[in-house]
């Protein structure tokens, strides 16, 4: 299968995959968001490393705070005197402040849950002013 490529006003040929890429790692909208939070949990073990991946498992995210499942109560303690580098490996790794706080978990369903309503909201509106352009 072949790759799309675009071609730029410089004449250079550009992979239309890394385009896409651009626009939803570096815009502000819910597209991006999304984007952003699969990155994360794609990359989650060569963020933190085999050990903690080992033990832990990002499972959810809501506005700036990241819940992280941890294996057991003595693994959520460790974890708690990590936290600051887990966040600055996190927000280095996707190359902007995506997030602010960590809060650990020992329920995989003890997470905010998301809002579709809300959700679908922001998506017709990303959609619509992207129509418009």
């Amino acid at each position: 299968m072949s790759a799309k490529f675009h071609k730029k006003r410089s004449g250079k040929l550009t992979n239309l995959s890394s385009i896409l890429h651009k626009i939803l790692e570096k815009q502000d909208n819910p597209l991006s968001d999304q984007f952003l939070r699969w990155k994360l949990w794609y990359h989650w073990r060569e963020i933190v490393g085999d050990a903690i991946a080992q033990k832990t498992l990002p499972v959810g995210y809501d506005n700036g705070v990241l819940y992280v499942w941890t294996q057991n109560s003595t693994w959520m303690h460790h974890l708690l005197f990590m936290r600051e580098d887990i966040i600055h490996a996190v927000n280095s790794k996707l190359g902007k402040k995506f997030v602010r706080m960590i809060r650990f978990t020992l329920d995989r369903h003890e997470v905010p849950k998301v809002d579709d309503n809300e959700w679908q909201q922001q998506i017709d509106s990303f959609v619509k002013e992207f129509e418009n352009d």
